[in-house]
Order: C-alpha cells, then sequence, then structure tokens
C-alpha cells in the first residue's frame, strides 16, 4: 500500500462519518418532531400512542441498522451500557435539550 492510499482511506472515512453524523442528528430531530406530534393528538389512547411510538422507534433503527446490529443495540440498552460521546457535542445535543426538559 502506498501512503496515498492510506490517506485517501483516511479522508473517504472521514467524510463518511460526517454523512452519518449528520444521517443520525436528521432521523433523531425527526422522531421527537414526530413524537411531539404523536403525543398532541389528544384522540388517541396513551396505549395507541405508546404502541405508535414504538413502531416509529423500530422504523427508525432498522434505518441504521442490519438485524445483527440491531440485536446487539437493544442488548446493550437493555443491559443498561453507556454510549461515550464527544463531550463537545454533549451539552449542545438535541438529546440532552430534551432530557434536561423532563
Amino acid at each position: 500500500l502506498g501512503r496515498q492510499d492510506v490517506k485517501e482511506e483516511q479522508v473517504q472515512l472521514l467524510k463518511s462519518k460526517v454523512k452519518m453524523n449528520k444521517a443520525l442528528s436528521a432521523a433523531v430531530k425527526r422522531f421527537f418532531k414526530k413524537r411531539e406530534v404523536l403525543y398532541a393528538h389528544e384522540e388517541l389512547s396513551t396505549q395507541a400512542k405508546k404502541k405508535k411510538e414504538h413502531e416509529l422507534y423500530n422504523k427508525m433503527l432498522n434505518k441504521f441498522f442490519s438485524e445483527e446490529e440491531r440485536v446487539e443495540f437493544e442488548k446493550m440498552i437493555r443491559n443498561n451500557m453507556v454510549v461515550m460521546l464527544n463531550p463537545r457535542q454533549i451539552k449542545s445535543s438535541k438529546i440532552m435539550q430534551q432530557i434536561d426538559e423532563k
């Protein structure tokens, strides 16, 4: 492998990481917006709202994970595993703002 090949591969990896971060941020924003709209519907029961929220959650996960990755992700969630984020992004993230509001 030439040094140039390694550099090009690194650039591609960084571009892919940026794209994935943007896609994930957009998906999280859409999920919370749709969830907010869902819970604003007074004609739906709480159980129906929770069911629809779960369907929306599953749809989002299916877009980002293969079946094997999803099983592993859900196992991590059930076992209360911690996911470390970039400290600079944590304070300004929409997810943290949502958590702080509750």
